[in-house]
């Protein structure tokens, strides 16, 4: 925020803080001293809480902003324009009308609702909703994840005193900030930790907005307010006009914007196989910290404080601002174009877009709005590079590049040998024996990692990588060598011996974006967060940032994967493990595995799940909590998963954040890790059915290139995972594994009945000299369901041939347009009576009808060969001959 008006400034704390009133008096503390004299005359009707919400202000506040106490008492009976102002975006926050307040509810019943459970009316109200415990935010199950509570009003309110203590203290160090942006944004991380979990009003029936959000987005609209310069006279129109019917709530007094990345899957996944896992988690962070940058700039330009960054995560952002705003769209798209072309050579580019909104539409029809934005991002990620075409065509359309021969691997461009280490100054690579001999060649040097013409790089272990690789593999492991780590911003000029990611988002932004060990920094206006550390916040630092990614590390006691690991594939201790080493930690075939997941149908849910209850807040809540368990609970998840299955850091999560993630390991341990993803964002979604998450996981040799394993688990999750419908006409929430897909409520019998194949074809005891059944067991399985669909296949043609010829081809069609998916059929056949007779000759061989080895083969395969199960037989046969591949 550039904007330096003090009165401005003073508005924005105060709205935030408008509220924090409820939070004290719900500890059941006695009105402060200093204000116990002031009465209904004073702070209205319903304003009582604001005497507390005052206190706080003006003992925390430094004292260049301490006017805005001032408006913070008078907000429910406001006499001055800003108090005014304040009234009105409290009440466009919360699309409330001020003919439907009561008073505050007790403490014993003040618990916060998720606002997951109220999706699509579906709340579970009364004593036995589920609600979020009053503790400070933290990535912990019994902090995150809402329960029904059991405890009294006594213990509420001191579980409410308990949370209010700590709060103040900290908050006191507020004081000392004498800057703006650095006070705002440690106001907002206090906020968060602390308020995230008390509910804004208490008196309605869904008391599912926290304190937090209903703050971030009331000081969001009185900025907006502030910067429309209107007249005190509509103002007090505005304020008491709560059905939106004046002239004046129809105006389009705001807009709403948003900011779209595209193409990141390009940028992220096109790279060859060599040396990708290297960069591609610098790459996944560079995106990230690319799209807050951009937002950022946005702010900066508008003089919009944070709190006007509704929402930011998975390269997506929106932003609440004035409507003269709109008209800044065509100047902010070419200068984004101009700066994305240079970073990403075309690779990458911000879609923007914005929608008017009035005062009308904001109390209803804002989830409409929001729908407006994304449906307009799309058409305008189409037209990329269309503001900067039309102002300079040379810069879109010119040729990129020198051309030229290119040589396959390194090669020294003096004495034409293989370059195994060395340096590349001015496009030309020398040999280490070679630097500072002129170049007896003209070669063109390819990075080998994203295939792009060097300019300026590095030979690392025979690998050429170009400077732009080279600064995002440095990036990665920055991130990933553990200790704490800060993010900081500041107005810093950035040299040209920057790392490359640094200049390139200082040329978004116009800051210096880094990361250090310490949270010292050298401007005073900088800004400074811990990632990944929500418990204290030590001098000099404003905030916290949360981040799933990570990179796992050969660990001190950790041997290799396999006794025949190759050596040039062997790390030291600490080092990131590369995708060779995750693979040969897979069980069985040494594999790698890629999983991708997102929440099915997430735009309806944003556009209809809150149907009349869509305020502002409720929208910043709902998308702030999904960011939380992608962003913070998803690392912790990880780490539970790995601990189940052996204790061994085997999974990297490139990416996760908004409502999607992407994750690669052995490809055993990804089943896994996405079963518990679903059942725990069931749990943190209060076990609503209209919130479900699909997966789709690709699995093959280590050797293919980073890009193909994406394209196939996007695939998996988008052409099988987010197409599977049940016979009741449910749809999505499953997972494509080995080609098969499953509903989630499938999945665990499925492990089971792969478990106990495994078991029945593996030694009975270590020594491997115990009775098993053979391995031929899983083959034949697998046969036979080949066969069956072999002959699904070939019904489906016949049924085809015979439509064709009795009836119009779009009668036939329509038909199977409707049909459900997995609607059921008997699957009865030739494959049916040739599993009976092989399955009795293999058991024949086992031994007598009463052996225990023999009774549990038939067993399981009176459960899996059968026409219910028949269709995923394959899964289960491929998924346990992979579990015991290699092994004897």
């Amino acid at each position: 925020m550039t904007e330096t008006n003090v009165d401005y400034q003073a508005l924005v704390l105060s709205a935030l803080l408008h509220d924090v009133g409820k939070f004290w008096q719900r500890t059941g503390a006695p009105s402060p001293a200093a204000f116990a004299a002031f009465g209904r005359d004073d702070y209205g009707a319903h304003g009582a809480h604001a005497k507390w919400s005052a206190a706080f202000f003006e003992d925390v506040v430094p004292s260049i902003w301490r006017q805005g106490g001032h408006d913070v008492l008078t907000h429910h009976l406001p006499r001055s324009y800003s108090a005014k102002l304040l009234a009105i975006a409290d009440h466009l926050a919360a699309s409330e009308r001020e003919d439907e307040e009561a008073a505050d509810v007790s403490p014993d019943t003040a618990r916060l609702l998720p606002v997951f459970a109220c999706l699509h009316g579906r709340a579970a109200l009364g004593e036995d909703a589920l609600a979020y415990p009053l503790e400070p935010l933290a990535l912990e199950r019994t902090v995150l994840f809402p329960t029904r509570s059991t405890s009294s009003a006594t213990e509420t309110r001191a579980a409410y005193a308990k949370l209010w203590a700590s709060f103040v203290a900290e908050a006191t160090t507020l004081r000392e900030i004498d800057h703006f942006e650095p006070l705002l944004t440690t106001l907002l991380s206090l906020l968060e930790r602390y308020t995230w979990c008390v509910p804004s009003a208490a008196y309605r029936t869904r008391p599912d907005v926290s304190l937090y959000d209903h703050a971030r987005v009331t000081a969001a609209f009185a900025a907006a307010l502030y910067q429309s310069f209107l007249s005190e006279a509509d103002i007090d129109t505005l304020r008491v006009d709560h059905q939106g019917q004046s002239q004046l709530s129809q105006r389009p007094l705001f807009a709403l914007l948003g900011g779209d990345l595209s193409g990141v899957q390009r940028f992220l996944y096109t790279l060859s196989s060599q040396a990708a896992a290297r960069t591609l988690r610098g790459r996944s962070l560079f995106l990230q910290l690319l799209s807050e940058a951009a937002a950022a700039a946005i702010l900066d330009e508008l003089g919009l404080p944070t709190t006007n960054l509704l929402y930011v995560g998975g390269a997506r952002f929106y932003i609440l601002a004035p409507a003269s705003a709109l008209e800044a769209l065509s100047r902010l798209r070419r200068r984004f174009a101009e700066a994305l072309l240079a970073i990403g050579g075309g690779d990458l580019a911000l879609a923007l877009a914005g929608v008017q909104l009035s005062p009308a539409e904001v109390r209803q029809g804002f989830s409409e709005k929001w729908a407006q934005v994304g449906s307009a991002l799309g058409v305008a990620k189409a037209r990329r590079l269309a503001e900067l075409a039309k102002a300079s065509y040379e810069a879109v359309f010119a040729p990129v590049g020198q051309g030229g021969p290119v040589e396959t691997g390194p090669i020294c461009a003096v004495c034409a040998r293989a370059a195994e280490s060395g340096s590349v100054t001015d496009g030309t690579l020398r040999c280490s024996d070679c630097q500072g001999q002129p170049a007896r060649s003209s070669r063109l040097v390819l990075c080998d990692v994203c295939r792009g013409e060097v300019q300026q790089g590095r030979i690392d272990e025979g690998v050429v990588f170009c400077e732009q690789c080279l600064g995002f593999r440095e990036l990665g492991e920055q991130v990933s060598r553990g200790g704490r780590l800060f993010l900081i911003v500041s107005d810093e000029p950035v040299g040209d011996d920057a790392p490359y990611w640094q200049r390139a988002l200082a040329r978004v932004s116009g800051r210096r974006w880094y990361f250090s060990s310490q949270p010292a920094v050298g401007s005073r206006g900088a800004l400074v967060c811990a990632v990944n550390d929500l418990m204290t916040r030590s001098t000099g630092v404003h905030g916290f940032r949360l981040s799933s990614a990570r990179t796992p590390r050969r660990q001190p006691d950790e041997g290799l994967p396999r006794p025949d690991f190759r050596e040039d594939e062997v790390i030291g201790v600490g080092e990131a493990k590369r995708l060779g080493w995750l693979a040969a930690q897979a069980t069985g075939a040494p594999y790698l595995g890629v999983l991708r997941m997102d929440v099915d149908s997430l735009g309806a849910l944003f556009r209809e799940g809150l149907g009349e209850w869509a305020s502002p807040s409720r929208m910043a809540s709902l998308s702030r909590g999904l960011r939380l368990f992608f962003e913070g609970w998803l690392s912790v998840l990880v780490r539970e998963v790995e601990r189940e299955r052996g204790g061994r850091e085997v999974i990297s999560v490139v990416y996760a954040g908004g409502d999607d993630l992407f994750a690669v390991g052995p490809w055993d341990q990804l089943p896994a890790l996405a079963r518990a993803i679903r059942r725990d964002f069931g749990r943190y979604c209060a076990e609503n059915p209209a919130l479900t998450i699909s997966a789709g996981i690709a699995v093959g040799d280590y050797h293919y290139p980073i890009y193909q394993f994406a394209e196939e688990a996007k695939a998996a999750l988008d052409d099988q995972a987010k197409h599977y419908r049940r016979n009741d006409g449910r749809e999505k929430d499953a997972i494509s594994l080995l080609g098969v897909t499953l509903g989630w409520e499938d999945f665990d019998a499925h492990a089971d009945w792969v478990s106990e194949l495994v078991r029945l074809v593996q030694p009975a005891d270590r020594s491997g000299t115990g009775r098993r059944a053979p391995r031929a067991l899983m083959h034949l399985l697998g046969q036979l369901a080949e066969v069956q669909h072999e002959e699904d296949r070939r019904g489906a043609r016949e049924k085809r041939r015979g439509a064709s010829q009795s009836r119009p081809v779009r009668d036939w069609l329509a038909e199977q347009r409707s049909t459900k998916v997995n609607e059921p059929r008997l699957r009865y056949g030739r494959w049916l009576w040739l599993a009976h007779y092989q399955l009795a000759r293999f058991a024949e061989r086992l031994g007598r009808p009463n052996d225990p080895l023999r009774r549990d083969v038939e067993a399981l395969c009176r459960v899996l060969v059968t026409p219910d199960h028949v269709a995923t037989l394959g899964l289960v046969a491929r998924w346990a001959e992979y579990l015991v591949r290699g092994k004897e």
